[in-house]
């Protein structure tokens, strides 16, 4: 091997490992889902990718899952239920966002009674989350509604188990 050569091998394994590491760093990073919060959607262990850009030019829309830090500098994993300036309450286990009844076809089997009655407004810049195990999540109804700038990512693939690999809705 002769010198320029060597030095050909050196440049593109150097710009090999800067396009992984800006990938990781800016668009996508993987995740692990600890806990059954999300059960159905989502299983405990699950690995997944998480988009980074997704936020940068779009707002947080209703039932992305989404990946933030809350107070205790903890990642959770959980879906956006309600927007800036949504009012949210439950009749029964109907999910109502300002004055509509809204289909939840990701929960599985019957559905909670979750909190039935009290009305809650999302503020400006926030988004309002619950996990879609309802009875077993520590969510919007414990710590309030989440800041969009604490969201670091949108869930959109599991790649791990393989059976359960697949694209996140």
């Amino acid at each position: 091997m002769y010198p320029g050569e060597q030095w050909r091998w050196f440049t593109a394994v150097v710009l090999c490992v800067l396009v992984l590491v800006s990938v990781r760093l800016f668009l996508y990073s993987p995740a692990v889902v600890d806990g059954d919060s999300m059960e159905p959607s989502l299983r405990n262990e699950n690995r997944m990718l998480i988009s980074h850009v997704g936020y940068v030019f779009n707002d947080p829309e209703r039932f992305d899952i989404v990946v933030f830090t809350a107070d205790d500098d903890r990642h959770y994993v959980k879906r956006v239920i309600g927007l800036p300036g949504d009012t949210i309450w439950y009749e029964g286990s109907s999910l109502i966002v300002n004055g509509t009844i809204v289909a939840e076809p990701f929960l599985s089997g019957s559905k909670p009674e979750t909190q039935s009655g009290e009305r809650f407004t999302v503020p400006a810049d926030h988004v309002y989350v619950l996990g879609d195990n309802r009875l077993n999540s520590y969510d919007s109804r414990h710590i309030g509604s989440v800041p969009v700038a604490q969201i670091s990512g949108k869930a959109e693939l599991i790649f791990w188990p393989p059976e359960s690999a697949g694209i996140v809705n």
